[in-house]
């Protein structure tokens, strides 16, 4: 109303987690104990994981971080959580407890093709007919493995990975394929 009264056009922007959440429990599942995403703002983390504290979700978030190291990373997503939450009349605070980041596989950088991501996506493709591309959801499903080597998740956890976009850099690293 104050924006209006100025003379300005509000818009409602949505942190895109929090909206999620609530299919993304349903598509995990009561026995999932992780849900991995890339990270690359960590805005759609900060979402998921304010959602899953709302509801009250006891799941496990592990984001992949592709752009920043993750000291860099963890307190913008709370910061992003908090500020969303006071928009939005929210009770709950994020704390760094309440999510796992890793920033093992950025790789050469933010956009551009690591190794490990190349291959991940070229796994998922034969594997399962998965469509990721080598600087997002190819680091992200790397991520996963690495987190599986690491301990991070456990033998016979049940994790969902999050396809949160990225495909059209599988276009733009076509070369990266050939």
């Amino acid at each position: 109303e104050e924006v209006r009264a100025a003379g300005g056009r509000p818009r409602i922007v949505q942190l895109t987690g929090a909206t999620a959440a609530p299919a993304i429990q349903a598509a995990a599942g009561e026995g999932a104990h992780a849900v991995v995403v890339a990270c690359g703002s960590g805005l759609t983390l900060a979402g998921l994981a304010l959602g899953f504290k709302r509801l009250r979700r006891e799941v496990r978030l592990i984001g992949i971080s592709v752009q920043q190291p993750a000291a860099r990373l963890r307190p913008w997503i709370v910061e992003a959580a908090g500020q969303a939450a006071a928009l939005a009349g929210i009770a709950e605070r994020l704390s760094p407890d309440d999510f796992v980041l890793l920033d093992d596989q950025i790789g050469p950088g933010y956009g551009l093709p690591s190794p490990a991501g190349i291959e991940a996506v070229r796994l998922a493709g034969r594997t399962e007919a998965l469509v990721l591309d080598p600087v997002y959801t190819g680091k992200a499903l790397a991520g996963l493995a690495a987190a599986r080597s690491a301990g991070v998740i456990g033998p016979g956890e049940t994790v969902t990975f999050l396809h949160s976009g990225g495909t059209p850099g599988l276009f733009a690293n076509a070369a990266a394929f050939a």
